[in-house]
């Protein structure tokens, strides 16, 4: 039987340990890292739209701990694992294209983040109103998305589409935002890693497709902490970069 794309409970069982190892996510974490870093004295409550499993919370926590760390996600075994690996910080079950819950849309953050998400939204523009709506005046949205061109890994998983950008700008811009900057990261050797997973084709939808063994796991784990490193000699930004990150301020 066929899983459903955007099946997130089916993809954070199989893929929970791997998704830590992704260089992918790595880098994502890192950018975000540093603009946090930017304006840390600033911020009192950060809400990861689309948490996931929790992995940038737990990657955040250490080094931003006098920010009160909450994580809205729309998959059940996605809370559960995030509640195992961080503890203190706090998780709801929430679909980000509807209307917030009180709970929830009471919280008014100083920064909202959401990592490699609006690409499996239908609506994206829906999300990006729940965040400018629920952030303070003067508050930050942090977003990454894809770009470049799509694998068959990345329309198995269920990505609509991938952004530049023009097109991440607009979408920021039809949520409310006006004061956006936008990073284009990764070249080259991210655009050299999402090349050989383009290379790879159906082969790659079948490594996430079933729960991998011992054997393929450490060798996963092994290329994505090299091609990690190799991030580190990436250009920050440039125009000819398949990582996306805006920073938007309302």
């Amino acid at each position: 039987m066929k899983t459903n794309t955007d099946d997130w409970n089916d993809h954070w069982g199989k893929q929970n340990e791997l998704a830590e190892y992704n260089p992918g996510q790595i880098l994502r974490h890192r950018l975000v890292f540093d603009e946090i870093e930017k304006i840390k004295k600033e911020v009192s409550v950060l809400v990861d739209f689309g948490s996931g499993q929790g992995d940038l919370i737990k990657r955040l926590s250490p080094k931003f701990n006098q920010i009160k760390m909450i994580g809205l996600e729309n998959s059940e075994i996605g809370i559960e694992i995030s509640k195992l690996n961080n503890p203190v910080a706090t998780f709801y079950l929430a679909d980000l294209t509807q209307n917030l819950p009180a709970e929830i849309s009471l919280i008014k953050p100083d920064l909202i983040t959401c990592c490699e998400v609006m690409e499996h939204v239908d609506k994206p523009e829906l999300l990006v109103k729940n965040a400018h709506s629920m952030l303070k005046l003067k508050g930050y949205f942090i977003v990454t998305l894809p770009g470049g061109p799509m694998t068959k890994l990345d329309f198995h998983i269920g990505h609509r589409k991938h952004y530049d950008k023009g097109t991440l700008t607009s979408l920021l811009r039809s949520g409310g935002f006006d004061r956006i900057s936008i990073i284009c990261a990764g070249w080259p050797f991210f655009n050299l890693y999402r090349l050989m997973l383009l290379a790879r084709g159906d082969a790659l939808v079948g490594d996430v497709s079933v729960r991998t063994s011992a054997l393929k796991t450490a060798i996963i784990k092994i290329l994505g902490l090299t091609f990690a490193c190799l991030f580190n000699l990436n250009f920050k930004n440039s125009p000819y970069g398949w990582q996306m990150i805006a920073i938007a301020r309302k």
